[in-house]
């Protein structure tokens, strides 16, 4: 019996003739040396990348080495002991809880309150190889819950229970801001939100009666609200009509004064124009008389017209116009 190989069959003669059969050990050969293959490609690999996301840094045996940052993009890296580890900068929500009966809040009024809120925060980019270095992130959580939980507790002790649903924002505020300076991580918190407040089923009740009772106060303040803006309106509307009715006879007045103007002005035109008159007549008649005094002139011939005769001394009668007796 002999053997052939052809490729990935073996041939082999028997009495029966030719019988071909398949070459395992080619196979299990060739998958080995691919398995080799890709596994050294993964451990030499000397390219690592950085997502746009992400910031990192380089490692050497698994430690952090340097204090660079390293951006996004591909860099390369030292096969097998050099590696890039990277962190997120997104921003992450931690949440914190106050339970009730497991170290609760107190109001200013000494009732026990229970609290949901969220913390939103993100790596800072400058301190990356340090959040790398020193901490994980249940590490950075952990802190970062119990500083807030201690800083809203100190500001819910400032404020009653009734007080608490009305200024939720300005707690989740004050909190965040007294937080920040207590806050030593390699983070930036962008953002805290109280979400709910809870307290026990007897702190319900009052609750719910002191919401009533003041319910009933503001409806009785709105009441004498509208009370007095309806007395005020009434009153300004008095007050309206008191300054239209002065209006209207301070028009009447300026109506009666302005008549009397008008007819003092009319008479005192007329009695200028009838001035004008007078005095236009009396040019015109000095006017006639100078017209026939020349007239007169113009006519005289020299000859004075005796205007009547007068007796002289002597005892005779001479015109008037004639030079007396012994005249020259």
């Amino acid at each position: 019996m002999s053997k052939e190989k052809k490729g990935w069959f073996t041939e082999t003669e028997t009495r029966y003739g030719k019988e071909m059969s398949f070459n395992y050990g080619k196979l299990i050969k060739l998958i080995a040396v691919l398995v080799v293959s890709i596994f050294l490609v993964i451990l030499l690999n000397p390219i690592s990348c950085v997502g746009r996301t992400e910031r990192g840094v380089r490692t050497m045996f698994g430690a952090v080495v340097g204090d660079d940052v390293i951006m996004p993009g591909i860099m390369f890296r030292m096969p097998i002991v050099g590696g890039v580890v990277t962190r997120s900068i997104t921003p992450i929500e931690t949440k914190v809880s106050i339970k009730l009966n497991q170290n609760a809040a107190v109001s200013a009024d000494t009732q026990e309150i229970g609290v949901e809120a969220k913390i939103f925060w993100r790596y800072d980019e400058k301190k990356i190889p340090m959040a790398i270095r020193q901490y994980q992130l249940s590490d950075i959580e952990r802190i970062l819950s119990a500083t807030m939980t201690e800083q809203l507790k100190t500001i819910i002790g400032q404020y009653t229970v009734f007080d608490l649903g009305k200024n939720t924002s300005v707690i989740a505020a004050k909190t965040l801001a007294d937080a920040q300076g207590r806050i030593f991580l390699p983070i930036e918190v962008l953002d805290f939100t109280v979400s709910d407040f809870d307290w026990s089923a007897e702190v319900d009740k009052i609750v719910e009666q002191k919401i009533t009772a003041m319910a009933s106060v503001d409806r009785a303040k709105a009441e004498a609200d509208r009370s007095e803006q309806e007395q005020r309106r009434v009153s300004i509307e008095a007050e309206a009509q008191a300054r239209a009715e002065v209006a209207r006879s301070e028009g009447r007045l300026r109506a009666a004064q302005n008549e009397r103007d008008a007819l003092i002005a009319e008479g005192q035109g007329i009695a200028e124009r009838n001035r004008l008159i007078s005095i236009n007549q009396a040019q015109m008649r000095e006017q006639w008389r100078h017209d026939e005094q020349m007239a007169y002139y113009n006519k005289w011939n020299g000859v004075l017209v005796p205007n009547g005769f007068i007796m002289t001394a002597a005892g005779t009668i001479v015109p008037m116009n004639a030079p007396a007796q012994g005249a020259r």
